[in-house]
This record gives structure tokens, C-alpha cells and sequence, in this order.
């Protein structure tokens, strides 16, 4: 069952999942650079080579330790937004722009050009059914 922070966090989390994407493509480039000098560079001692190979291994291990996560948390993502798309229109609508695209409620009701107690209400009705509702399954919440 999903709690109103995991809706909440939705914008949130997928922010902090690009980053740490950008970052691992970033670290691989010094990854596969030191690899490249490394085959280059004529060979020391093999303690001194394979201590650099044994930290590019750890190195690799814990970004495979991130993506693991990372690919965990997509899915629940992925679930949440699964869950909005049964609930009935406005609801739907209403927490697919708010909590995934992140728009402010004010921005929402424009969208969609409804008026802001309205879709303060419905956003609130909405949220209600989403947590009563999910992660039911695939009948059509109202």
C-alpha cells in the first residue's frame, strides 16, 4: 500500500534518480580513462596493479549497488503512476500533473481549467481513493 509521501516525494525522487544517473555516467568516463592509462602505462609491480585494478572493481561494484537501487525505486514509480491512471477523471488528471509533474495546484486547476477550491477538493478526494484504493490491483477506482 502506498502513504502520501511516496505520492508527495514523487517529483522529488525522480529528481534525485537523474542525478545520481548523471553521476554514475560521469564517474564510468574516469573509470574507463583509468582503465585506458592503466593498460597503457607499462606495467609496475603486480601488487601496485592489481591494488589499482581491485579499486576500480569496488568502484564498479558500488555504482552496480546504486543502479540496483535506482532501478528498484523506478518501479515503484512506475506503480504509482499505474495507480493514478485507474482513478476516474478529474481525480487522475488532478495527481498525475501535481504530484508527478510537480505543478502547483494553482497551475493544475488552470490546466484544466477548473476553479482552485474545486481542485483543492478534488485533489484532496483524489488522494483519499488513491491510498484507500492502491496497489489493488486493475478494476477502475472511483
Amino acid at each position: 500500500m502506498f502513504k502520501y509521501e511516496d505520492l508527495k516525494n514523487y517529483k522529488y525522487t525522480e529528481d534525485w534518480i537523474k542525478d545520481r544517473i548523471e553521476y554514475i555516467e560521469s564517474c564510468k568516463e574516469t573509470i574507463n580513462r583509468l582503465t585506458a592509462v592503466l593498460s597503457g602505462e607499462p606495467k609496475g609491480t603486480k601488487k601496485h596493479y592489481d591494488a589499482e585494478a581491485e579499486k576500480l572493481i569496488r568502484l564498479e561494484d558500488s555504482f552496480k549497488e546504486l543502479m540496483d537501487k535506482i532501478i528498484i525505486i523506478q518501479e515503484k514509480q512506475k506503480r504509482i503512476v499505474d495507480e493514478i491512471n485507474l482513478l476516474d477523471f478529474p481525480y487522475a488528471n488532478i495527481l498525475f500533473k501535481h504530484y508527478v509533474l510537480g505543478k502547483k495546484l494553482r497551475s493544475v486547476a488552470n490546466d484544466l481549467r477548473f476553479d482552485y477550491e474545486y481542485t483543492k477538493k478534488m485533489n484532496s478526494k483524489g488522494v483519499k481513493t488513491f491510498l484507500k484504493f492502491s496497489p489493488k490491483g486493475t478494476e477502475k477506482h472511483r
